[in-house]
């Protein structure tokens, strides 16, 4: 089975799926509340009470969790940012020597022209002078 066939049928298991299912459920749910509104309405007063009890309890669990989860994944950070140093500070260390390695093979190019002008200017104001 090739790649983009067995991409699309995990995308519609995976994802088309569980979001039909969750559309369908809150309609179902809806409707439900709608027709036993009309008929027991005391009822679904008592029912939507629990229905908001339930979730808030749920959102509390999800809330400690999501609370957790972030105090493990500060946790993380906090490791790589201690091993981070070790490796910019060989890097930076790396490309320090590599600048003077550079200023070292200019300075080596450079240097004879810098003489040789310096030669050539002295030369120049040797031989312009009137005293001679």
């Amino acid at each position: 089975m090739n790649r983009k066939s067995l991409h699309g049928r995990e995308k519609a298991r995976q994802i088309v799926l569980p979001g039909i299912l969750l559309i369908l459920s809150i309609v179902g749910f809806a409707v439900l509340i709608g027709f036993l509104g009309n008929k027991y309405p005391i009822a679904m007063k008592k029912a939507a009470n629990y229905f908001i009890a339930v979730h808030f309890f749920f959102l509390c669990l999800i809330n400690i969790g999501v609370f957790f989860l972030l105090i493990y994944l500060e946790s993380l950070v906090n490791d790589w940012t201690r091993i981070i140093p070790g490796y910019s500070d060989r890097a930076n260390d790396q490309v320090q020597r590599a600048m003077q390695k550079a200023d070292e093979f200019l300075e080596t190019i450079v240097k004879p022209f810098i003489q040789s002008e310096s030669k050539w200017n002295a030369l120049k104001s040797v031989l312009s002078r009137k005293d001679l």
